[in-house]
């Protein structure tokens, strides 16, 4: 898709400026989309890992992609990125949206986000059902932020 069918394609999903988007962590699933939101004027926003780990790993996933079913036509790396540490707080008098690192876990730069006023929790792939669960290269078993619920 090109710059103008990507703008297009986010005024049909909603009609607000999107100013900020939250990776989760660095995996081209959760971050390979981040150039399309920049291009209508979206600020990236994720932990300090994850940003190194998209700028390493990322990259290179990037570069070496070959997925014919899911081509990746026109994306890019994208580096207009707003990090933190260990948590960022989002609040316009209306909304809070409340990013916390918590990584590492599924990768080095995990985090969620916690929109407290609907108490929704943006997991990412903390929390998954696939078949393969959190059996991946990156993932680490300990300490995992979610044993502290069992």
């Amino acid at each position: 898709m090109g710059r103008a069918q990507n703008s297009a394609a986010i005024k049909a999903s909603t009609n607000k400026p999107v100013h900020y988007v939250f990776d989760t962590h660095y995996h081209g699933d959760h971050a390979y989309g981040n150039s399309i939101f920049v291009d209508v004027g979206a600020l990236i926003v994720c932990s300090e890992s994850c940003a190194e780990e998209l700028l390493t790993k990322g990259a290179r996933m990037l570069t070496n992609w070959s997925d014919k079913a899911h081509p990746l036509e026109g994306s890019r790396l994208e580096l207009h990125i707003l990090t933190f540490s260990e948590g960022v707080v989002f609040d316009d008098g209306t909304e809070r949206v409340e990013i916390t690192g918590v990584g590492p876990t599924h990768s080095n730069g995990d985090a969620v986000a916690y929109l407290s006023k609907e108490k929704i929790l943006v997991s990412g792939d903390l929390v998954v059902t696939w078949t393969a669960g959190n059996n991946l290269g990156d993932a680490r078993w300990r300490p995992w932020p979610l044993d502290s619920f069992s």
